[in-house]
This record gives C-alpha cells, structure tokens and sequence, in this order.
C-alpha cells in the first residue's frame, strides 16, 4: 500500500517545523494550490513540508522542490476493498501519518474528508478556512484564531489559498509554480509519438481539451470541431486534440458526428506525459478543468469558455490568461455538475466560435507566441541530448513564461 513517496532529490535536515499540506484532490484544485509548496518553503527555509494527496495529483508533487516528501491517499482503492480489509489498511495508513510527528497541519480543501486527515495527523497546530470555503463542518475543532477568512482582494481561488499561510509567515498573494523537470520516460513517450506524427510542419500549436468533469464545463464538442478547423484555416496553427481518462463518449461524437478522424489526437497519456507535451504548445483551449490549469501554471496562455464555475475564481491565474463566459444568462454561474435550466446548457452553446478563435488569434499574435513546437520542446528537453532529435529552429528564442520552472 502507498505510503509515502520521499522527494528523491538530496535534502538537509530541517530544524524547523513539520508541516503537512492537505489537498488531496482533484488535479485542477492541487494545481490551484501548489503555489503555497513554494511560499512556505521560502518563508519557512527550515521547515518540512510534505503534501498529503490522492494518488493522481501526487504525480506532479512527487519530486517537487518545494517538498520533502509526498503522502499518498488511496481512498479509491480503500473504498474497492471488503470492509475489514479496507478499514484495516486505514488503520496502518493513520498510524504511519501519526508517526511522522507533524506540528502543523494546513486543510487546504475545506470539506470533511480533508479535515479527517487534518485531525488525523494529531498535529498540535491545524489551521482551516474561516469563510464558505470551510464546508461540510470541516472547521469542528480548529480554534478561532486558527479559521483564516481570505482578504478581499484575494478573488481567485489561488490567492485564497496562499491567504491561508498568512499564520506562517507567508504575506503575498502572488503565485509562483515551480515544477520538477520533465521525466525520462515521458521525454521518451513525447519523442516517440514525435517521430510517428504525420504531416508534422512547423506551425505552432494549438491543444484543444473538450472533457471536463462537470457537463456545465464543457464547451460543446460540435464548437471544438469548428474551432479546429478554422484555426487550421484561418491562422495556419494547427490544433492538438488532447483527451483524458472518461472523455471517450466525447471522442466517439467528434468522430461519428464531426469527421473527428481528420484531426491530429494527442495518444492516451498520463499526467507526466501531458505535462512534457504542454511545454510545445502555444496556445490551449480548454474549461475549467486540471489540464488547462496546469497548462496556465506552466505560462502556456489559455482561452477558457466557462457556463457552471465561476471565472473570477475558478479560471486560468495569469494576465495572458482568457476566461469566456455568457453573463448575461441568469444563471452563470450556477455551481452545479448538470444543468436544470430550461434551455439546456445555453450558457455554453450560445457561446460562439468566433469569439474563441478571435482570443486564440490575439494569443498567438503575442511576441514569441508563434513559435513553433521544435522550438519550444528544444528548449524544455534541452537537458537531454534527446534534444539532437529536434530539428533546428534558428529563430528560436528563449521564452521564459513556459520554461522558466524547468
């Protein structure tokens, strides 16, 4: 059973406190979050830090080089397991987190499930959201003075959680994603589908990524299917279609209804996998779901259409960053998984092609954004000679917004 996955990477011993960060899912959220690994690492250089999370997240946490070390949760295969079996391995896995002796514990997810494991740690110091973020009871037992309401001008759901380290010393609510390098097995699988891609040209591109978890987050896939097409036509770039595990009924429409066979599709791909082939795209569409925010960590500019969350909050972090939304439907947003509106997913349908597109378009007019994917994997594989297999590109340019982390 998982336990703990140590940050391979050579630590000191850390003086100060033990700390542990709760957010255990989904990618999107603990994408929002991974900020705070960094701020507190730089406002407490001694302290160790360690990430409690679901298995599918601590992909992207396990070699961080903000944390020392990454705590599995595997709630889904507890909940696969005969009772007694599931309810000893949770036993272990509790005795195991207690034995790691933390001081502080931080609920970043603020529901009951995240203040279980809060409470679990036995760690002296456990500090929760104050407002409607804390739900669920999830703020029973934690103090007052312990319950942080983010400040006002903490809008997006990243700079509530950065507020949430304020106890801690952490004072600004400005982000900084830092990133462990691409893997080398998934520079492998990149190159691979590399050399079988047909057709390949030097034209940037562009990742379209129609699945979401909620059906108010999905941008129709007959919208995807045109907006394809004319980004072939229109702005010579050419579109990736990037899917994820539960999206198969959505790649079944584009082909059966839309000629979805005509376009290029990313193969299947794990989350280190999507993260090496992020660092070639230069533009990506896409809801609001964990794909386009980590495409927005990694400084790839997004265009977001939005119906069900709320795009203040809850959309790409950044100024180069696009959210789309129809307010004048009454019920944008509505927080909800499925639409009971009278007309079904208007906020959704109604919103056009072209206004996407025309925001695409101003995205790659942007100095550096027409590049093309040689030029940007060069840079984010050049820690390998694996980077000799990319084709010179003599105008390439360093561009800082997507590569900096590596």
């Amino acid at each position: 059973m998982p336990r703990q996955i140590k940050n391979p990477r050579p630590r000191p011993e850390r003086s100060g406190p033990r700390i542990a960060l709760i957010r255990l899912s989904a990618i999107g959220d603990v994408i929002h979050a991974l900020p705070c690994a960094t701020a507190l690492r730089r406002a407490q250089p001694n302290a160790h830090i360690a990430w409690i999370a679901e298995p599918a997240p601590a992909q992207l946490l396990s070699r961080h080089p903000d944390l020392d070390a990454v705590i599995t949760m595997p709630r889904r295969r507890w909940r696969t397991l005969p009772r007694r079996q599931a309810r000893r391995e949770r036993a272990i896995w509790i005795r195991h987190l207690r034995a790691e002796g933390f001081d502080i514990a931080i609920d970043l997810q603020g529901l009951w499930k995240s203040a279980r494991v809060a409470r679990a740690t036995l760690a002296p110091d456990r500090y929760c959201f104050g407002d409607d973020q804390a739900r669920e009871l999830s703020w029973l037992g934690v103090p007052k003075s312990h319950r942080i309401t983010p400040p006002r001008e903490a809008k997006h759901v990243v700079q509530r959680y950065l507020s949430l380290l304020r106890p801690l010393g952490v004072c600004s609510l400005e982000p900084t994603w830092r990133f462990a390098p691409v893997t080398d097995e998934a520079r492998d699988w990149l190159m691979d589908w590399w050399s079988k891609l047909d057709g390949f040209d030097d034209r940037p591109w562009v990742a379209l990524n129609p699945g979401a978890g909620w059906e108010t987050k999905r941008w129709p896939v007959g919208h995807f299917a045109e907006l394809a097409e004319r980004i072939d036509e229109e702005l010579g770039a050419r579109a990736i279609f990037l899917w994820g595990p539960g999206d198969e009924p959505l790649r079944e429409e584009l082909t059966a209804r839309h000629r979805g066979e005509r376009f290029t599709h990313a193969p299947d791909n794990d989350l280190q996998q999507l993260f090496a082939l992020l660092h070639g795209v230069s533009s990506f569409v896409g809801g609001d779901t964990g794909p386009t925010h980590l495409a927005a960590a990694l400084g790839v500019p997004c265009v977001s259409p939005h119906g069900g969350s709320d795009w203040v909050r809850n959309g790409p972090f950044g100024e180069e960053q696009i959210s789309l939304a129809l307010e004048e439907i009454p019920c944008v947003p509505c927080w909800r998984t499925t639409c009971n509106y009278v007309k079904h997913l208007e906020c959704l349908e109604r919103l056009p092609v072209s206004r996407v597109l025309d925001a695409v378009a101003g995205q790659l007019e942007r100095p550096g954004r027409r590049r093309s994917p040689q030029a940007l994997l060069r840079e984010a594989l050049c820690e390998r000679a694996v980077a000799s297999e990319i084709p010179e590109d003599s105008e390439s340019t360093l561009h800082q917004g997507a590569l900096g982390a590596l």
